[in-house]
């Protein structure tokens, strides 16, 4: 496999590190079996040659000398006869003479050097060990004593031939070496073939990126039939398609309200400007003009501003300069300073209730003066304004009441978004930018709270600000 591939395919890494895995598993599974099967292999043999040794012992005490083992020795062939890799010799208790041997192997051993396995005189008890022979065949040999039924004494030299056992060995070696590459290639092939189909859900991910543009944003992953483990991603991936949906929409929405809103006055501005420069005028007549132009270009300095606010509230992840605030003082600080405009129309601000928020408090001013300048522009003359404090398990509220003409529910839907007007006229003849509830919405959102409205068909109207408990 490719670097290149490797690389760049990610079935392709867990192809290989699947199968590197498996390989060093079956390594040491084989290895340990090997082990294992030698360890069985000489266990059996040295169980059999043990029970093979006492059956020896107990045919020669019924021996009556070793001299007559010539013609008793048949009895021990029958012990030996169809144990090919079993060969037996008997020895003196010196073990310097040679008394009767069984097999070509024990009488070649014999006469050469298996005296120097017996060199020890054993009285009791059997010798194990294993043993190459001078032809080079490991051998595994037991020695021990016999008491013929004369009472003299011999020893047994009992070995087994372990070459069927090598042999057995040797083919299981193979076996698995051979066997190894095969495993690894079916490993890798297995792996690559199930990493490429367990990644085949991702390619929803990639048809539904490469349709995504800023005209259309509404492609979503089909969720259903999705592994588990992709759910939360796909979940996430919707999530931020929709916010980016949602973002673009107000985006753009927000340009063509812009626009609509900047052309107004920039279209009378043109227009008076035009019309006092097409003809001589004297310098009251340029001094009106001029008056009339600089109340329009508050207005659009004012829109411009709260523009700024409301972008820079929106990127903002954190809120600035948060202290603990009681809310009840900053409402009466801000009904102080509009007491003059509630005099003008005989309004009355009540305050009743308090609590304590945590918040920003030019933020948490300016969301009050909104409402409140609202409430003033839209009670009736000589009505009250109340401005109601009210706390909870879970949350503070602010209630900003007043009674004038009624908000329709399809009104009071869109009555937070930006440049939304319920009376369009109206409000530009109060200079107003159609930002102001906006801008509340969005300081309360920064404040981890909300702010919502009600309106009954007496007029009562309610703007409330919810803010966390503290």
């Amino acid at each position: 496999m490719s670097v290149h591939l490797l690389r760049y395919s990610l079935a392709a890494r867990i192809a290989v590190a699947a199968a590197t895995l498996g390989l060093s598993v079956m390594v040491v599974v084989s290895v340990l079996g090997y082990v294992a099967l030698s360890y069985q292999l000489k266990w059996r043999a040295t169980a059999e040659l043990e029970a093979k040794l006492l059956l020896l012992q107990h045919i020669l005490s019924e021996i009556p000398s070793a001299a007559t083992l010539s013609t008793d020795g048949h009895r021990l062939d029958d012990v030996l006869r169809g144990h090919e890799d079993l060969h037996l010799a008997v020895f003196d208790m010196m073990g310097s003479k040679v008394v009767a041997t069984f097999s070509p192997l024990a009488r070649e051993t014999a006469a050469r050097t298996l005296a120097e396995l017996t060199r020890s005189p054993l009285a009791t008890g059997s010798l194990m060990r294993e043993w190459t022979a001078p032809s080079g065949q490991r051998l595994l040999v037991t020695i021990g004593t016999a008491r013929l039924a004369s009472g003299e004494m011999t020893q047994i030299a009992l070995l087994q031939d372990r070459r069927a056992d090598a042999q057995l060995l040797s083919n299981y070696a193979k076996a698995v070496t051979i066997g190894l590459p095969f495993a690894l290639l079916m490993a890798v092939v297995g792996a690559w073939l199930t990493a490429r189909a367990g990644l085949r859900p991702l390619q929803r991910f990639a048809a539904v990126t490469a349709s995504v543009s800023s005209k259309s944003l509404s492609g979503r992953i089909e969720i259903e039939g999705l592994p588990s483990e992709l759910h939360d991603l796909a979940s996430s991936f919707n999530a931020m398609l929709g916010r980016i949906d949602e973002s673009v929409t107000r985006l753009t929405q927000f340009s063509a309200d812009l626009a609509h809103e900047m052309r107004t006055p920039i279209a009378t501005l043109l227009g008076r400007t035009q019309v006092a420069l097409s003809r001589a005028r004297d310098a009251e007549a340029l001094r009106d003009t001029l008056a009339s132009n600089v109340e329009e270009l508050e207005r659009l300095t004012r829109l411009i501003a709260d523009m700024l606010f409301l972008a820079q509230s929106e990127m903002s992840h954190a809120l600035p300069d948060p202290v603990i605030l009681q809310l009840d003082a900053e409402v009466r600080i801000v009904s102080e300073f509009l007491s003059l405009v509630a005099e003008e129309r005989a309004l009355v601000i009540e305050v009743s209730g308090a609590a304590s928020v945590r918040g920003n408090r030019i933020l948490v001013q300016r969301a009050i003066t909104n409402l409140l300048s609202n409430a003033l522009r839209h009670a009736r003359n000589g009505s009250s304004i109340h401005a109601a404090i009210e706390s909870t398990e879970n949350a503070v509220s602010l209630a900003i009441i007043n009674e004038g003409s009624r908000i329709a529910k399809a009104d009071a839907e869109r009555i937070f978004e930006r440049f939304y007007r319920v009376d369009a006229d109206r409000s530009r003849e109060s200079g107003g930018t159609g930002l102001g509830l906006a801008i509340v919405r969005s300081i309360m959102r920064a404040h981890g709270g909300d702010v919502a409205v009600k309106s009954d068909l007496a007029g009562r109207t309610s703007f409330s600000l919810s803010f966390p408990k503290v």
